[in-house]
């Protein structure tokens, strides 16, 4: 049988290695099912875009494929491995952040200095412009006034605590990267020109904002994990014991601190790991509450539009005091809690980001009931203290429906 000039005939080696091409081509598309839906949208910060309705084809082909590419494009196989691969060569090699709202800092400091790489510095902005403004000092003193007569009239002891961030702790570390308009604001709050550093509280309330009892202890790099956004471990610790000493407590006698190493918490929003030195506390006396954790929710979920806002509930029975306390807070007041139950018989936290401010005071009367208050802390971090302004107000307005 004679073959057409023209016909290609490949031989068995040359059609393996099209088959093995072809496969290899197909990875991309076959190895989606290995990914799941809940990591690639952590991974986009995002829901997944869905599949393209068969219906809009006919309406719009061309729109159809932009969103069909656009389903591809955000689950093809190994998205997330080539991105993870690609930030650790940046990071480990040419020392560049894994994106514009982290800065990198020498000697392993790594700063989170925005919530997206569309706003690169709005952290920054609220912690070393707008918390430390001259005006915050009167807004912080009638929020402290607004606490002490809720407390005065319900019967519950209300304080105020606030925490310094990396950011006005280590304003020096700052790359020279970040505008130097929001450096310089950090370095000004670092060095006392802050209103929140020179507050006096009324009779009936603590203020505790700790800078300089934390400020003391900062060249130990495990002191704030000098890669993590939340304070934890020992600042944790020189914090919380600096609110017990204003209480006229001491701090926690079965208490250890030890040195560990952790990966980085700002990193491993990016997919990386960096391991760093840390402090972690330790008391056998602090027992985690899971029933009366899922209580707690229970009784104040009504409050909170999402339904899987963040608590915790710890008991300790050997107390130095017997009091029943809650943490209204925000991220900062999760590893301030376990902290603080070495002190007390009960300490329940939510964080609250997600709350109205103005239901404040219901979720106080709320947790009240489930378990008899004794003392209330509102904690935020030194940018977040609006908070408390907007917790505070809503306090006010309730003391006026209470008997004097």
């Amino acid at each position: 049988m004679r073959t057409r000039p023209d016909a290609v005939r490949l031989s068995a080696g040359a059609r393996l290695w099209t088959t093995l091409a072809a496969l290899f081509l197909l990875i991309p598309v076959l190895g989606m099912r290995l990914q799941s839906t809940e990591r690639l949208e952590l991974f986009h910060n995002r829901s997944l875009q869905p599949w393209p309705a068969a219906a809009a084809f006919a309406a719009d082909p061309a729109a159809w494929f932009r969103a069909a590419r656009g389903w591809l494009g955000d689950r093809v196989y190994p998205i997330r491995r080539a991105a993870q691969w690609r930030k650790r060569l940046l990071l480990n090699v040419f020392h560049t952040a894994p994106g514009r709202q982290v800065a990198l800092g020498e000697d392993g400091y790594v700063f989170l200095t925005g919530t997206s790489n569309a706003t690169p510095y709005d952290i920054l902005e609220n912690i070393c412009l707008k918390a430390h403004i001259p005006a915050a000092g009167p807004a912080m003193r009638r929020a402290l006034r607004e606490a002490a007569g809720y407390g005065q009239r319900r019967g519950i002891a209300v304080d105020v605590v606030v925490l310094p961030t990396l950011l006005t702790l280590y304003p020096e570390r700052l790359p020279e990267s970040v505008p130097p308009q929001y450096r310089a604001a950090c370095r000004a709050a670092a060095a006392g020109d802050s209103p929140l550093l020179h507050i006096a509280a009324p009779a009936g309330v603590h203020y505790v904002f700790p800078f300089r009892e934390l400020q003391a202890l900062r060249d130990d790099p495990g002191f704030f994990p000098q890669a993590n956004w939340h304070a934890s471990g020992w600042s944790v610790q020189v914090a919380r014991d600096a609110y017990l000493a204003a209480l006229g407590l001491a701090p926690p006698a079965q208490e250890t601190r030890t040195a560990a190493q952790a990966p980085s918490e700002i990193l491993r929003l990016s997919d990386l790991t960096r391991a760093q030195p840390v402090y972690e506390l330790h008391n056998a006396d602090v027992q985690a509450d899971g029933d009366g954790e899922a209580g707690f929710r229970t009784a104040i979920a009504a409050l909170i539009p999402n339904p899987r806002f963040i608590t915790s509930v710890f008991v300790n029975a050997n107390a130095a005091s017997g009091e029943s306390v809650l943490i209204l807070s925000d991220s900062y007041g999760q590893l301030f809690a376990p902290a603080l139950a070495g002190a007390f018989r009960s300490v329940a936290q939510i964080t609250a980001n997600e709350m109205a401010p103005g239901d404040a005071a219901r979720l106080i009367e709320q947790t009240d009931r489930w378990r008899r208050l004794d003392r209330v802390i509102l904690l935020t971090h030194d940018g977040g203290a609006f908070r408390v302004y907007g917790w505070t107000q809503s306090l006010r307005v309730a003391a006026t429906r209470l008997q004097p």
